[in-house]
Parts: structure tokens; sequence; C-alpha cells
């Protein structure tokens, strides 16, 4: 997954870019938030599994309620 597609599954989500500090985006929803940086290539595995714990997370919090 790239730096493109990060951004897009999360803004799908619900997601919203909140600040860029250098080459990091913030994204956040409600209380969660995912830093996604901004680099060449594929995000790094272990961003990309926060990417996904926190959009199964906030899913999981919309349910509940």
């Amino acid at each position: 997954m790239n730096f493109r597609e990060a951004c897009l599954q999360l803004t799908q989500a619900g997601f919203t870019l909140d600040r860029v500090k250098g080459s990091h985006h913030v994204f956040k929803k409600g209380e969660k938030e995912v830093i996604v940086p901004k680099h060449s290539g594929d995000v790094a595995p272990f961003i990309t599994r926060n990417i996904k714990k926190a959009i199964k997370d906030t899913n999981e919090t919309v349910r509940d309620n």
C-alpha cells in the first residue's frame, strides 16, 4: 500500500486530515489518530497494520453505540 492508497482508505472510513507536520500526515476520527508518512514507495507494514486496526476499531465503536 502506498501513501495515496493509505490516505484513501482512511478518508473512506471517515477519518479526516487533522494536520501535517513535515512529511507526516495525521488523520483523526473521534479519539483515534493515525500517522501516515509521505515517502516514496510503500508504507511500512506496521503502519498498514495500524491503519487497518484503526479502521476496524472505529467501525466497532460506531456499531456499539
